[in-house]
């Protein structure tokens, strides 16, 4: 990075992308490092066949017990309800597909914030049948939902679209989404 002037730091296009793989290139090697580590302790003896490189033996052999493993802990140690097991299983691409609309319909401003307490509401839902509602009278609605997502029914029926997906169902998912595309393409309309 080249200083200005003003011996302020300059940050182009160029900088920002190579900033991101340096951070990106750390991680990597941090997960390198953790997996040959824990590889050396727990003595596990790999045998992937490089050849053949099989995906689905692959999955079973080294993902699948990792998953019955996560399932087991969620059932023991917080509920044994489904949709609570999806959710924690599953959370980075709940939380990434109710963000991604946060942002196209309401924007930036506080989506992570709204979607946590939606994803938190949907728990909620689950464990003890809580409705999801929102408190818009209170003092602190700024991370509530203003557009979507502002009723039970909608959070719902989003969560349970995305989860169809998830098991290769696109279905309801292609309706949530045509249904929030509309109200998208209705506000820029009206810009």
């Amino acid at each position: 990075m080249k200083n200005n002037p003003e011996n302020k730091p300059e940050i182009n296009e160029n900088s920002f992308k190579e900033l991101l793989t340096n951070m990106a290139s750390v991680i990597d090697k941090k997960n390198i490092e953790l997996y040959k580590k824990l590889r050396q302790e727990l003595n596990i003896n790999i045998d992937i066949d490089i050849e053949n490189k099989s995906l689905e033996i692959f999955y079973f052999k080294y993902l699948y017990p990792f998953e019955r493993y996560i399932s087991g802990l969620i059932q023991s140690e917080i509920s044994t309800n489904k949709d609570i097991e999806f959710i924690f299983k599953n959370y980075y691409y709940i939380k990434k597909h109710f963000e991604y609309w946060f942002v196209r319909v309401e924007g930036t401003f506080a989506n992570a914030n709204k979607t946590k307490k939606i994803i938190d509401r949907i728990v909620g839902f689950y464990k003890d049948g809580t409705p999801i509602k929102f408190d818009y009278g209170g003092d602190n609605t700024y991370d509530l939902p203003k557009i979507i997502f502002t009723t039970h029914n909608e959070i719902i029926e989003f969560y349970e679209s995305i989860k169809s997906l998830h098991y290769g169902n696109p279905k309801e998912y292609m309706n949530c989404i045509l249904e929030l595309s509309k109200i998208n393409n209705q506000l820029n309309e009206n810009k």
